[in-house]
């Protein structure tokens, strides 16, 4: 009996030839998967620094390491500043690299994760190149001795421009000087960057530029060639000590420029007085009293300096009498200073700058202020007058001790007392003989100091009956 046997259509055929297809491509895929997934070389396309990983083992990632930077660090790299040319080598300041955490770091790309992951980072890589940072570290100690050898060239400070005068010449003005701070900080970045460099190992020093606070342009500017007052005292150059201290002082508000609305602090521009900055001691004033103190005879330059600024006609800010008398200045007429206590302050006022002259010649200690010349027909003509009244006089006591080796009943005066004063002090400014200001400066008094008096004991022998 014959059999017909229905035959399977082609599209049957095809779809069983595709599934296969499928399967066969996915176990492939799987397999490539697995074996790309379980690659142990670093992935294609990660860089540490300047040097190429990608294909290499862990073990020849870190010979390659070690060789380059072992050459690099060898290296010298050169440093320029303004023509001049230095030269160091990476490894003289301990420089090193901690090869070992590059190499994990870059290991862990494409290694790290489920499979998908590993798959993906490795593409990553290959399509846009990964770049590691080689953590470099450096012996402080040695950088830091090498910089600021460097640093002690480089530096300089800013220096203002500054003004000579003198009576019947012109003035000269001294330019000014920029300053300029080499940023050590900056360098030692610039230094680990260029040291994985095999080519370009120059670096132009990182400098900044410190600008003064006065210019030639601005003192040339103003034009200072009017004296606006001045005010001379004198002391006694046998006082060594003292002496030496009121120049040191005079020196420190010499060539100050007083710009329109400027406030000047004593205390702020001369600074501690202090043996570290070349006071000596000499006698101060304190508690009514001559005792020897670091800076004694500082008083002395900020009273002449006061009585320069009243001449001036400009505003006090600040300022305090001493608790006596002085001898260098009219009764009145003095400014005493503390350092971190009392300080004297002036404001200029006016609406022209002003620029400040402390000179010390011989015995004399002289303070000038120099305005921009010629002044108008009415302030050449002003005239400024200073007159401190006594208001009342303060009597002063004994102090009575007894002294053994005195005769019975005899008084000796160990020590002379002083008046004290109640005390106005005024200013009276005129143009032309007319009177336009007269005002009161400050009301003040000077303490008393009782006389010291010595007298020998009682007679204690008596005449009996």
């Amino acid at each position: 009996m014959l059999q017909i046997v229905a035959q399977r259509p082609v599209l049957f055929w095809i779809v069983i030839a595709l599934v296969a297809l499928l399967i066969i491509s996915a176990s492939a895929g799987t397999i490539w998967a697995l074996h790309y997934a379980k690659d142990e070389r670093i992935a294609d396309g990660v860089w540490a620094g300047p040097w190429e990983l990608g294909g290499l083992t862990r073990t020849q990632a870190s010979e390659l390491i070690e060789v380059n930077f072992g050459a690099v660090k060898n290296k010298p790299i050169l440093l320029e500043y303004m023509g001049r040319k230095w030269s160091i080598l990476p490894v003289d300041v301990g420089m090193r690299l901690n090869k070992d955490n590059v190499v994990d770091a870059a290991y862990a790309i494409g290694h790290t994760g489920n499979i998908w992951r590993k798959i993906s980072e490795r593409r990553q890589a290959a399509q846009k190149p990964i770049y590691l940072e080689l953590p470099l570290t450096v012996n402080n100690d040695k950088l830091l001795a090498y910089l600021s050898v460097l640093k002690s060239e480089i530096d300089r400070p800013a220096m203002n421009a500054w003004l000579t005068w003198k009576p019947k010449a012109a003035v000269q003005i001294t330019p000014h000087q920029t300053g300029r701070v080499l940023e050590l900080n900056k360098l030692a970045g610039q230094i680990s960057a260029v040291t994985l460099r095999d080519r370009n190992r120059r670096i132009y020093l990182p400098v900044q530029q410190i600008k003064p606070d006065i210019t030639y342009d601005e003192l040339a500017a103003f034009n200072f060639k009017n004296v606006v007052a001045q005010y001379t005292t004198v002391f006694d150059p046998k006082n060594v000590d003292r002496s030496h201290n009121v120049a040191i002082a005079a020196q420190a508000i010499d060539k100050v420029l007083l710009r329109p609305g400027d406030i000047f602090s004593f205390n702020e521009k001369v600074g501690l007085r202090v043996a570290e900055k070349g006071y000596r001691e000499a006698p101060v004033l304190v508690a009514d009293e001559l005792v020897p103190g670091v800076g004694g005879g500082v008083c002395q330059v900020s009273t002449t300096l006061y009585n320069a600024v009243l001449l001036a006609d400009l505003r006090i800010v600040k300022r305090t009498n001493h608790s006596r008398p002085v001898a260098y200045v009219p009764l009145g007429q003095d400014a005493t200073v503390a350092d971190n206590y009392i300080d004297f302050q002036f404001m200029n006022n006016t609406i022209q700058p002003l620029y400040l002259i402390s000179e010390v010649s011989g015995k004399k200690l002289t303070v000038r202020l120099l305005g921009p010349g010629p002044l108008g027909s009415d302030q050449s003509k002003k005239k400024v007058k200073i007159t401190s009244n006594v208001i009342q006089e303060i009597p002063f006591g004994e102090l009575v001790e007894t002294d053994p080796t005195l005769p019975p009943g005899e008084r000796r005066v160990e020590k002379a007392g002083g008046l004290g004063y109640r005390m106005e002090l005024w200013r009276q400014v005129t143009i032309e003989d007319v009177t336009v200001k007269k005002e009161l400066l400050a009301r003040f008094q000077y303490r008393s100091a009782a006389s010291l008096i010595k007298v020998g004991p009682e007679n204690e022998n008596r005449n009996v009956q």
